[in-house]
């Protein structure tokens, strides 16, 4: 189970997020909030004509299915725990802070609790699913770039 750390902790975070964020919609741009914060799995939506509320579910599984493949990968590269976690947090709040900053003027302002629930969740997935990709590509190149350093 340890050897196999982030094929099931990524996916399972990205789920709980998305799944939040679907569940606390925000304000009535909630809806695309949810779809830019789960584009791990929300791609989905442009390619069909369903709409928000039938294609949930597929973009909750297609997202994990996706997040695990990237977990999968993570664990294969040897990705560390303590600097995905602190990056990922990182990007997340800069994220929150720049989406705070944008809207509100400034990170003070009193605002509804259901979108604060939604521009949080939509930096938490942003966070995660950004993070990942980076650790892929960046262990990837430090991979390769060691086997050609070996040959």
């Amino acid at each position: 189970m340890k050897k196999y750390f982030f094929v099931w902790i990524v996916p399972l975070l990205w789920l709980v997020i998305s799944v939040l964020s679907i569940r606390e919609p925000g304000d009535d741009w909630g809806g695309w909030l949810w779809v830019f914060g789960s584009i791990a799995g929300s791609w989905i939506i442009f390619l069909s004509s369903a709409d928000y509320y039938s294609i949930t579910t597929t973009v909750s599984i297609l997202g994990t299915i996706i997040m695990t493949i990237g977990g999968f990968c993570m664990d294969r590269l040897k990705i560390s725990k303590k600097v995905f976690f602190i990056i990922a947090g990182i990007i997340a709040m800069v994220i929150l802070t720049l989406n705070e900053m944008e809207y509100y003027g400034n990170t003070i302002t009193y605002v509804d609790i259901k979108l604060q629930c939604t521009v949080l969740t939509l930096s938490c997935n942003l966070g995660l699913t950004i993070t990942t990709a980076g650790s892929i590509i960046v262990g990837g190149l430090v991979t390769g770039w060691k086997s050609l350093r070996r040959a």
